[in-house]
């Protein structure tokens, strides 16, 4: 626990808490590429707690907590990551959209409505799929290093205040 007067300091000095604070702050961003892509908004609302709790965590929690609160976030975002990924390329879970009927000056008929509005087809649509795809990628990996700086840090305060240098 570091307090608010400790990291601020180590936001100035660019700590690990800085990038603890940032993480946060992409989390919450990202997360809101998500709404209405196919994602259901339960689990962009967790994503988007867990994200800021992480910023709670490093000011007013233990080590171990962060590190937990960091892996469930991992977890989120490669959560909803494979949700959009299967709603973009498959076209969600039953692979069939629903039929609507629309009335026309013949009557009512059947229409097929495209949920998502794109699909991986043409170079503007690839480029939306990869541009939703790789932030997501790289939140997951750096918080991955995030959980593992964290787990080697607390082993070398074991370490330290055991006498085992």
């Amino acid at each position: 626990m570091l307090g608010l007067r400790k990291t601020a300091e180590a936001i100035k000095n660019a700590n690990g808490p800085a990038q603890h604070i940032m993480y946060s702050v992409w989390g919450f961003i990202i997360a809101g590429m998500y709404v209405d892509m196919g994602v259901s908004n339960y689990i962009l609302l967790a994503w988007v707690s867990c994200s800021l709790l992480t910023a709670g965590a490093v000011v007013w929690l233990s080590k171990n907590f962060l590190k937990r609160i960091l892996l469930a976030d991992v977890l989120l975002s490669a959560l909803v990551l494979g949700l959009y990924i299967s709603e973009t390329t498959f076209g969600g879970h039953s692979g069939v959209d629903p039929i609507y009927y629309v009335n026309t000056i013949n009557g009512m008929e059947p229409a097929m409505k495209n949920t998502m509005g794109h699909t991986v087809d043409s170079l503007g649509s690839l480029s939306n799929f990869i541009s939703h795809i790789l932030p997501c990628l790289v939140l997951i990996f750096h918080g991955i290093y995030l959980a593992n700086l964290v787990e080697r840090q607390e082993l070398e305060r074991k370490r330290f205040n055991d006498g085992k240098l």
